[in-house]
């Protein structure tokens, strides 16, 4: 009969079932340990009953049955509330919940379909320290930093703490906070607590340990020294030593340039690290290092040091000859401060010798004296070695050659005494002769002779010479020879002068005047007779000259343009020739030219003017002397407008 009246109750013009609203706890809230209490409103006319239902996720899935609690509702709207007690839920479980209103218009619910839930946070955050790490070392003024998490509630940032006894606490503002270590002993291990709590306040402690560690690494630099000069890649060494936490990192820095370094090993550590030099200009530097250990401790050292990547030269000196005690010197280049001496190696074929040469405090000039007399003449190749605290090579390497022999010289002409113009001859053997460097004196004035080579270690050298300034009788013929060392040698001899008389032709005299240098003349010279009659001396430039064509009006006093051509040369001052030369009228058979001529003064000056009056110049040669080999013959060119000469005499 009840649940017709209901029926019939409902179906009546304006009855209507109770409404429900404004209930707690909201959806979604978290609740802690303890009770949790519900409120619901119900508007009705007639309430029967108003009831909470409640269950758990787990036992929602499971499939079990929801429990009911009748709610206690006063007032009108009415004001519904239960309160429930959690204290033997599982922790951080979801609750289901809705709530029902019965009254005589029937039955009406809140939040079902569709549940409400809460969730019971039963758990403290999740607490990790950042800093610092359990184990670790801790020096100074230590800064412990830690994070929470919580999954349901959430952290409350205010709510951090710490501690070193857990007991007294101090605050730390978003898991940050600091204590002295400077407090305790080196080696003494502290406990760190740290304290969080979420928004229900459930709260939860961590704790690390860490050890106290205040003392500094002590460094020691094992390269480079103080003072050092380096160059090119350098490696830096030290050592580090830290009693307790031990050498974490070590650092180098030259002029505000830093390199990292790396270490081995903890309490007695190795730390290395390899710096290009030529990075920097060459200058004086502090180099500093400095090294921190585990604990966060740092010490520091510097020393000075110079870069020198410029390296130093050396120039050795003489090259060429030497004699006697030869000064050898050495010119260095930026010295810098790295030189720490200069040695010379002296060497030759069979012989060796490393000396020390002497230097100025700077190093930059250096000498010694090398006894040549001592050490024998010979072809020498001189090292100066210039050490220095770089190990880096500085050397320089000249020949010479030491020569203390005087060149032998003998004299080989004239032979006989002699009356108008003749030959000097001389050999000279030195090994190192030079052919420019050969001269006579005869009576107290001479000139230089010309000479070709006869071997490795001789010259044959020769000069005409015209007596007509001396009167009869007996003088001093020196011959001196200079070698290539400025060793000098000479030879005398006594020549007789014994002139007969002089020739003459159509009134010409022939005087002879030996103002050339060379070994060649030709008739027309005047130093043998004027086919004019006029005596002349030949002074006169001839229109030929210079065309590098011989003739017979041309000598070396009168054109010594071509004196080189007609007398064969390729060097100045060889006075050899191809036996083709002007210089010898008869060959090599019966003694100089001057000689022939003056045993035969009449035939020469008939012969000369017949030959002249037919147009005809004469050209006279001198045929070498046996023995002689002149340097690089060259073949005398002819004038194409005058005739071939008529020669006479042997070839």
């Amino acid at each position: 009969m009840r649940w017709l009246l209901l029926v019939v109750l409902m179906l009546l013009p304006g009855v209507q079932a109770a409404s429900l609203s404004n209930y707690l706890p909201a959806n979604n809230s978290y609740f802690g340990r303890g009770n949790v209490s519900f409120y619901v409103n119900v508007t009705s006319s007639s309430l029967d009953y108003a009831r909470l239902y409640l269950i758990s996720e787990d036992a929602y899935i499971n499939g079990e049955p929801w429990d009911t609690y009748t709610m206690q509702c006063s007032g009108n709207p009415y004001n519904c509330t239960k309160t429930v007690s959690f204290a033997i839920a599982g922790a951080d479980t979801i609750e289901f919940f809705y709530f029902e209103a019965n009254d005589s218009s029937g039955v009406n619910r809140l939040g079902n379909p569709g549940f409400f839930q809460f969730r019971l946070d039963r758990s403290p955050p999740v607490i990790t320290f950042l800093a610092p790490l359990n184990g670790s070392y801790v020096s100074g003024n230590v800064t412990v930093r830690a994070s929470s998490t919580d999954a349901v509630s959430g952290v409350n940032a205010d709510a951090y703490r710490l501690s070193l006894d857990n007991s007294t606490w101090s605050s730390m503002p978003s898991g940050t906070g600091y204590f002295n270590s400077s407090a305790y002993s080196n080696n003494q291990t502290l406990t760190i607590y740290v304290r969080a709590s979420d928004i229900l306040n459930n709260t939860g402690t961590s704790a690390i340990n860490a050890t106290v560690d205040n003392e500094k690494p002590r460094i020691s630099v094992t390269s480079h020294s103080a003072g050092a000069t380096v160059r090119g890649t350098v490696s830096f060494v030290i050592n580090a030593l830290d009693s307790f936490s031990g050498a974490d990192r070590g650092k180098l820095s030259i002029s505000g340039s830093e390199s990292t370094m790396t270490c081995t090993g903890t309490r007695n550590a190795t730390c290395n690290v390899t710096v290009n030099t030529a990075l920097f200009p060459d200058n004086a530097y502090n180099v500093t290092f400095s090294v921190n250990d585990t604990a966060g401790n740092v010490n520091s050292t510097n020393f000075s040091l110079t870069i020198n990547n410029n390296m130093p030269s050396v120039t050795l000196s003489p090259e060429g000859y030497v004699t006697g005690t030869a000064s050898i010197s050495a010119s260095l280049s930026n010295p810098g401060s790295i030189i720490n001496g200069v040695h010379l190696r002296i060497e030759r074929s069979g012989y060796g010798n490393n000396v020390t040469m002497s230097c100025n405090s700077q190093f930059t000039s250096c000498s010694y004296s090398f006894n040549t007399v001592t050490a024998g003449d010979g072809a020498y190749t001189l090292t100066a070695n210039a050490s220095n605290i770089l190990d880096q090579p500085a050397t320089d390497t000249v020949a010479v050659t030491a020569d203390n022999t005087d060149p032998v010289v003998a004299i080989t002409g004239p032979n006989s005494a002699v009356s108008s113009t003749f030959t000097i001859s001389a050999t000279v053997n030195d090994t190192n002769y030079d052919r420019t460097r050969v001269s006579y004196t005869v009576s107290g004035s001479g000139t230089t002779m010309s000479c070709v080579v006869a071997s490795s270690n001789s010259i044959l050298c020769e000069a005409n010479y015209d007596p007509s300034g001396l009167s009869n009788g007996e003088y001093s013929l020196s011959v001196t020879a200079t070698d290539a060392a400025g060793n000098s040698g000479s030879a005398s001899k006594t020549i007789t002068v014994s002139k007969s008389g002089s020739v003459n032709s159509d009134s010409g005299s022939s005087s002879g005047n030996s103002n050339a240098p060379g070994l060649w003349y030709s008739e027309n010279d005047g130093r043998n007779g004027s086919a004019n009659g006029s005596g002349s001396s030949g002074n006169f430039t001839p229109a030929d000259c210079g065309n590098n064509v011989c003739s017979l009006s041309e000598t070396c006093s009168n054109c010594a343009a071509d004196c080189g051509t007609c007398r064969d040369e390729d060097i100045p001052g060889n006075g050899g020739g191809n036996g083709n030369s002007v210089f010898d009228i008869f060959g090599s058979g019966g003694g100089s030219a001057s000689d022939i001529i003056a045993s035969n003064p009449v035939i020469i000056a008939i012969l000369g003017a017949v030959l002249v009056a037919a147009g005809v110049a004469i050209k006279v040669l001198r045929k070498k002397p046996r023995g002689i080999k002149p340097e690089n013959p060259k073949k005398i060119r002819k004038e194409k407008e005058k005739p071939q000469p008529f020669i006479f005499g042997p070839k």
